[in-house]
């Protein structure tokens, strides 16, 4: 409880950057559309607000996140659509027309929670408003 605490005010500290203001590029499937298990919209990040919000929360969250293998990803700005049980193919998607342009004011810190042949579990730690935290 108490390192749950320390990280919780940790991320509040890294999330005193302003309102992120970005758009949907495409959807995606991954790992591939021939066996999808995850179906997402990319974010466009094209100043890198995303990542910089990004890496503040990762090195605020370093208490943990050391404890734990590095899954040596590298960041995808993205929004999941859907986790699917079993591999599944998906078609092409159309390209997404109409850019809409949205302000991201509010960020979540989750846990994933990881059992071996299972897909992840999310727990929901905290929420904040971006850029009214001091």
């Amino acid at each position: 409880e108490e390192e749950v605490d320390e990280v919780r005010d940790r991320v509040h500290g890294a999330l005193v950057s302003s309102v992120i203001t970005t758009h949907f590029t495409r959807i995606v499937a991954r790992p591939r559309p021939a066996s999808a298990q995850l179906l997402a919209m990319e974010l466009a990040d094209s100043n890198s607000a995303i990542a910089r919000l990004a890496q503040q929360v990762h090195q605020a969250t370093d208490i943990v996140a050391s404890s734990r293998p590095a899954r040596g990803e590298t960041f995808w700005p993205h929004i999941t659509l859907v986790r699917l049980r079993h591999p599944t193919r998906v078609r092409r998607f159309p390209p997404i027309g109409n850019e809409h342009v949205f302000d991201i004011s509010r960020a979540s810190l989750y846990d994933s929670l990881i059992s071996p042949g299972r897909p992840p579990r999310y727990e929901a730690l905290d929420s904040a408003t971006l850029g009214t935290l001091a």
